[in-house]
């Protein structure tokens, strides 16, 4: 068979890879893993290997719970392939494996109608431009993807995300709020660096070849024409996606107006930048925070 494609979903984290990746996985002319976010690149290129290990072992054993209650039905078929793809994930991490093996398995097991393989996993957006660049030039053909969304509205999701994962959902209103204090402070920096779109995509511009990139506004994403504008772009006939549905949507807990205005004023050199590349191809929803004391 013919070399497929080779794509990146590369964020921003809340802006909607995971409903990217449910669509893609199911669509015939694309092969994905049975693990969303791979973190192959930025694993090598921290070198935290045991890290990934524990992060991986975890959700192993998760999925192998899932597995044990499901019975034997086509869900456990699926979780058995799930689990099967951790099981070589986990080998290949402990290996250290090189990116040929790496490359090897996500090919493996594709069909013959698939024409691109790929690795969706947000956290890409925040690998050095040496890292970007070695990836672009893995196959003949890569492509990535890039999905933003309205900077505030993402910033709160990812704070809403990040702190609900510490349990305890009574108080995570006034610990979400607590983790914005430390934004607007200079303190929460793994947040501050996803907020930052305008370092992303300038090392992504640095690191990539004209034409290698498409940035998909979380706002116009979910639409016939949104996922019209993506499948051309990856090479793929569109097929008729679940427009309606949402996945890992956060807590519904609004931010104080100070906040609110705290963190836009905060977020202004992003709005700025995105302004001064996109110009009118904003979506209507930045526009109204833009009128908000932004500019």
């Amino acid at each position: 068979m013919q070399t497929p494609a080779l794509m990146f979903g590369i964020g921003a984290t809340r802006g909607g890879t995971t409903w990217l990746y449910r669509y893609l996985r199911r669509h015939p002319q694309c092969h994905l893993r049975g693990v969303k976010e791979l973190h192959w690149f930025n694993t090598h290129e921290a070198g935290r290997f045991q890290q990934r290990l524990r992060v991986l072992g975890a959700a192993r054993a998760r999925v192998a719970g899932d597995l044990a209650r499901a019975g034997d039905s086509a869900r456990a078929a699926r979780l058995r392939a799930r689990l099967d793809d951790h099981d070589t994930l986990i080998a290949l991490t402990q290996a250290r494996a090189d990116h040929a093996a790496y490359l090897r398995w996500l090919e493996d097991g594709r069909g013959p109608e698939a024409r691109l393989v790929g690795d969706i996993t947000p956290a890409y957006g925040l690998l050095s431009e040496a890292s970007l660049r070695l990836m672009a030039g893995l196959r003949p053909v890569v492509r990535f993807v890039l999905i933003l969304r309205d900077p505030l509205r993402r910033l709160w999701s990812n704070i809403l995300q990040s702190e609900a994962r510490r349990g305890d959902a009574a108080a995570l209103p006034e610990r979400a709020r607590a983790a914005m204090r430390r934004f607007l402070d200079g303190d929460n920096p793994a947040i501050a660096a996803r907020a930052d779109y305008a370092g992303m995509l300038t090392r992504l511009d640095r690191a990539l070849a004209p034409g290698a990139l498409h940035v998909a506004f979380h706002e116009r994403l979910f639409s016939p024409g949104g996922i019209a504008a993506l499948c051309a772009f990856l090479g793929l006939e569109p097929r008729p996606a679940p427009l309606e549905r949402r996945v890992h949507s956060s807590a519904d807990i609004p931010l104080d107006p100070a906040l609110a205005d705290a963190a836009r004023a905060r977020l202004v050199p992003q709005y700025a930048f995105m302004r001064n590349r996109f110009g009118g191809d904003l979506p209507a929803e930045w526009d109204a925070h833009t009128a908000k004391g932004l500019t």
